[in-house]
């Protein structure tokens, strides 16, 4: 109840952003770490002007870090609280930053968000999630998903269609990611989608459609934030360490990366190399 009335108040006070920044410099360290690991992690990828979805958005410390690197964001957050925060952080500017307050699915129209009563910025609109997270999250056999509202629906091509090919697509959307890249038909250059061992079905489906899609390589990242494979690796290689890869079967959670090749094949390129071969082709 406290944090919600500082945000009523600082959101009307038009202090958000700046309370909010200070405030996790002071008393939030980690989350200050996570933000530096998240600059590292996009640096290679994003020049200025390009342009990112943010889908799942929760708290805008993606879309922040994006941002602090030059890039247009666009930013897809079903949660009506959530989405309130993040007008309050990126401000009105609607060149460098576009709030989308909808969710994202293979199929355009409205659907239920279940809200976490205790972690106010988890939402999803998967049933499986929910019953999955509740057997093994070791936070969650205490936690409830009692709050539901309903929202909209877009399509990542629908997306693409008012705002552009984004050149990374960044999806979290609480196991609704493969439901969300089954409505893409047009290829980022860069897509990183969160994963989940006890949901690892899904994880192989998000590779496959994107093996449609054509000319990725593959690796992800783990709980260091660091790539964990060292390889771009083909779309099966992929799909066998989500299986049966100890880093990735044990995790809490990783983040696959895929990434265009300029040349389609399974050769090894640093993302800086990676980047300048796309720029030649």
């Amino acid at each position: 109840m406290l944090r919600e009335a500082l945000v009523r108040t600082t959101l009307a006070l038009g202090v958000y952003r700046p309370v909010r920044l200070a405030y996790e410099k002071a008393w939030r360290r980690e989350l200050v770490r996570e933000q530096r690991a998240l600059l590292e992690r996009l640096g290679p990828w994003i020049e200025p002007g390009d342009l990112v979805f943010d889908i799942g958005a929760h708290m805008g410390r993606f879309a922040l870090a994006a941002r602090r690197l030059g890039a247009r964001v666009v930013a897809v957050e079903p949660n009506p609280a959530t989405a309130r925060e993040l007008r309050g952080l990126h401000g009105p500017d609607r060149d460098l930053f576009r709030l989308v307050q909808a969710a994202v699915g293979s199929e355009a129209g409205h659907a239920d968000l279940q809200i976490n009563a205790h972690r106010h910025s988890m939402c999803t609109l998967s049933d499986r999630f929910v019953e999955q997270t509740r057997k093994h999250a070791a936070w969650a056999a205490d936690d409830r998903w009692d709050n539901t509202v309903r929202v909209p629906v877009v399509t990542l091509d629908r997306l693409v269609s008012e705002h552009g090919t984004p050149k990374l697509l960044k999806l979290d959307v609480e196991g609704f990611e493969l439901a969300a890249l089954q409505g893409l038909s047009t290829a980022p250059d860069v897509v990183c989608f969160e994963a989940r061992p006890y949901m690892a079905e899904d994880a192989v489906g998000c590779v496959q459609k994107l093996e449609t899609l054509g000319g990725y390589g593959f690796d992800f990242i783990g709980a260091d934030d660091r790539r964990t494979l060292n390889d771009w690796v083909t779309p099966g290689a992929m799909i066998r360490a989500l299986q049966e890869d100890e880093r990735a079967t044990s995790a809490s959670h990783i983040d696959v990366l895929a990434v265009r090749r300029a040349d389609h094949t399974a050769q090894v390129l640093s993302p800086a190399a990676d980047r300048d071969a796309r720029k030649a082709a």
